[in-house]
């Protein structure tokens, strides 16, 4: 069966590659995309490597696939316009972005800005890695903490601003302002490690891979240095072990793999065994989760729960969402260690099937539209704002990010600081001035 399933694996991977580069000729578009982080880990789930694993139900398989169909409908429409047509990103047409001295300062300021804020809304009452550590933790959600004040609509430009330091840093001339900008980039993933939290690694490093691979790699400039792999592997690494530290809060002592009964946690050495416990763990037993809750679902309307959440969180009706909400012991969940469900199951919550459909083709929709404008301006505001989207896209195996307000309040950051980089270029010609003799204005100009 394994042999079976990963020949379908290795058939879905060559059709889909040789369909991207004949098209996109893009690694990130969301086509392609969606193959690694949406199809492969479903086909991988019936490999049935965990033992808390029971096979999904037919209505569960049914509306994957269907929703499946949707993803991948909406993500082949834009195959005809591009088709195998030049990729337009890479430093010849984004140079200039970092080079006017106020786009520096606003990204600056921001990054304090957000780091300060994110200091009094998550750090003030410690560090929840050491608490983790520290014996006696029986709380798997101490990375939550602070993720309801008010000022994470602040903190969280963090990532925008850290995404912008790392373009900089591969940009700027002055080896000073490199390590500078650099050290800011890698600021933000160290402080997701110390929170504790997976999205706090993951969402910098996949800004950052991103910007890499569309300034050095997509261009053609260079494949990937080994300073790059060891970035990502050491991203990866962090990832990994973050999650077997907060294994430990919910009373795990064999790790991940003996908290999802990992079929193969015995027959690999540690830390392999841990490795791919976690892999398989986090990208295929969500759709078993999805599957489990579907018979304890009571049918009530939840609006405003997951896919309207955005608008409800920016009229301050948090509160308001979360009794809404179905509790955290209603999941049925497999257990305490794997408790996602994909974002299927965040919108079968809020409105059932059809919402689940809707907000399929809503968000392939949107992610699409984002990426088409992106390739056709090929210039630095909307390859930011695609970049900046990327995360709830790739993260749909997990859960709905596209329900959470913080990726459209990034958003936001972007579209200012281009707006108001545009605007002092206009009325203080004389303030916006260069560093060096590129011109601003192809990036500038494309807000």
């Amino acid at each position: 069966m394994d042999i079976l399933i990963f020949g379908i694996v290795a058939l879905l991977w060559w059709v889909w590659t040789y369909t991207n580069r004949a098209t996109f000729n893009d690694f990130l578009s969301p086509f392609n995309l969606l193959l690694y982080l949406w199809v492969i880990p479903f086909v991988l789930s019936f490999l049935n490597w965990s033992g808390l694993q029971r096979g999904l139900s037919f209505e569960a398989a049914a509306i994957i696939l269907i929703c499946t169909l949707i993803l991948v409908s909406i993500s082949v429409i834009p195959m005809r316009r591009f088709r195998g047509a030049y990729l337009k990103v890479g430093l010849p047409h984004l140079q200039g972005l970092t080079d006017s001295r106020i786009v520096r300062y606003l990204v600056v300021g921001l990054y304090f800005v957000s780091l300060a804020a994110m200091y009094f809304a998550e750090f003030r009452d410690g560090l929840p890695i050491f608490e983790y550590l520290s014996e006696g933790v029986d709380d798997a959600s101490l990375h939550l903490a602070g993720k309801d004040s008010k000022l994470q609509v602040i903190a969280q430009g963090l990532m925008v601003a850290g995404a912008f330091c790392y373009y900089t840093a591969m940009n700027t001339e002055s080896k000073t302002s490199r390590f500078i900008y650099f050290l800011l980039a890698m600021t933000v993933p160290l402080l997701g490690v110390l929170k504790a939290s997976k999205s706090g690694v993951f969402t910098p490093a996949l800004y950052y891979a991103a910007i890499y691979y569309y300034l050095k790699i997509s261009w053609g400039e260079r494949p990937l240095t080994t300073r790059a792999i060891t970035l990502l592997a050491g991203s990866f690494v962090l990832m990994v072990s973050i999650t077997s530290i907060r294994v430990l809060g919910t009373g795990a002592t064999s790790g991940y793999s003996g908290a999802i009964e990992f079929r193969y946690a015995d027959e690999l050495i540690f830390p392999l065994n841990e490795i791919v416990a976690t892999i398989y763990g986090y990208t295929a037993l969500g759709f078993q989760n999805f599957s489990d809750y579907l018979p304890y679902d009571d049918g009530t309307l939840r609006i405003g729960t997951s896919f309207f959440r955005p608008l409800l969180s920016m009229l301050m009706q948090g509160e308001w969402v979360r009794e809404m909400s179905v509790p955290k012991s209603a999941w049925h969940v497999m257990t305490p260690a794997a408790t996602t469900g994909t974002y299927l199951r965040d919108l079968y919550m809020e409105g059932g099937i059809l919402l689940c459909l809707f907000g399929s083709l809503f968000y392939a929709s949107f992610i699409n539209w984002l990426y088409v404008k992106f390739r056709r301006a090929g210039g630095g505001f909307w390859f930011f704002i695609y970049i900046i989207m990327l995360f709830p896209w790739v993260w749909m195996f997990f859960q709905n990010a596209f329900s959470i307000l913080s990726f459209y309040t990034n958003a936001f950051y972007v579209v200012a600081i281009f707006a108001i980089a545009k605007l002092l270029r206009w009325t203080l010609p004389n303030v916006v001035s260069r560093s060096s003799s590129t011109s601003t204005s192809g990036v500038l100009n494309n807000v």
